[in-house]
């Protein structure tokens, strides 16, 4: 099914490249940039007419000014801003703080990003067998509600009407949910039917991560957490159409999930006991 994005999309992506390219989209950022970037101009084109200056003499020429007051004050200028750039480097290296805001109502995304924890192979069996019984997500919560899933499935309900892809990590360690992945597509087909759902495994999209990966290993956990977000940036969905689901998983992975979730426009998403899904965005502040 294609997709016809809003007309506010373009406006998004602009305002995100201003962001990532300066820092800020406010317009005081933006002009305190285009200050520095005046001032490092200015000061280079001082450089090269003293260089130019400098020629002329070795060649026997006559330098009417080595010191005109144009020239002072650009290298006055740069020694300015960049005395005033060391000084808030050092502010914010003692006082930046992050600050976490918390989403209780967030849109809903197109792309998601999951850690499925596996399944006791009694657990398994049962699902397997009393799979083609389920007639709906409500079914699934009477018969399977106090399950590992639950959680993973709770939050692509949340997100239904707009999701469109979800990126599994899997685990391998003890028994592992990579070789349980096969059966819980067959469960998201199963209890949302008609749903324009495309379920993968990171794996499936680099073999490299096969055959799934140790979740203690928090390094790899975070580089296969960066690539499914990449792929999912790839497909064409903006950074407000991704989230990180970390509430699957060991702790470890959920350590790698938000380290991933740092950059630039990205967050995460948990599932309280209660099923409720919170968006997280973490900033900073002096």
């Amino acid at each position: 099914m294609s997709r016809v994005r809003a007309p506010g999309v373009a406006h998004q992506q602009a305002r995100h490249i201003v962001t990532h390219l300066l820092g800020s989209g406010r317009l005081t950022s933006i002009l305190k940039v285009m200050v520095v970037l005046i001032a490092i101009g200015w000061f280079g084109d001082s450089l090269f007419e003293w260089w130019t200056d400098i020629g002329l003499y070795l060649k026997g020429g006559a330098v009417s000014d080595w010191w005109p007051l144009h020239r002072l004050f650009a290298v006055l200028f740069l020694a300015v801003i960049v005395t005033r750039l060391w000084w808030l480097a050092r502010q914010a290296e003692a006082h930046t703080r992050p600050t976490v805001v918390v989403d209780s109502r967030p849109r809903r995304a197109s792309g998601l990003i999951l850690y499925l924890s596996p399944l006791g192979s009694e657990e398994l069996q049962k699902l397997q067998d009393g799979l083609p019984a389920l007639t709906g997500l409500e079914a699934f919560r009477q018969r399977f509600g106090g399950w590992r899933w639950r959680m993973p499935l709770e939050a692509i309900t949340y997100h239904l009407p707009t999701l469109r892809r979800v990126v599994v990590i899997s685990s391998a360690h003890g028994g592992g949910s990579r070789r349980q992945v096969p059966v819980f597509k067959a469960l998201a087909d199963r209890l949302f039917p008609g749903a324009d759902l495309r379920v993968q495994d990171v794996a499936e999209l680099d073999s490299s991560y096969e055959p799934g990966l140790d979740f203690e290993d928090v390094e790899k956990v975070a580089a296969a957490t960066d690539d499914a977000y990449v792929r999912l940036r790839s497909a064409g969905l903006d950074h407000e159409d991704i989230l990180i689901d970390v509430t699957g998983g060991a702790k470890t992975s959920s350590v790698a999930g938000a380290v991933v979730a740092l950059a630039e426009g990205r967050r995460i998403q948990y599932v309280t006991s209660r099923y409720q899904v919170l968006v997280y965005d973490v900033t900073y502040h002096h």
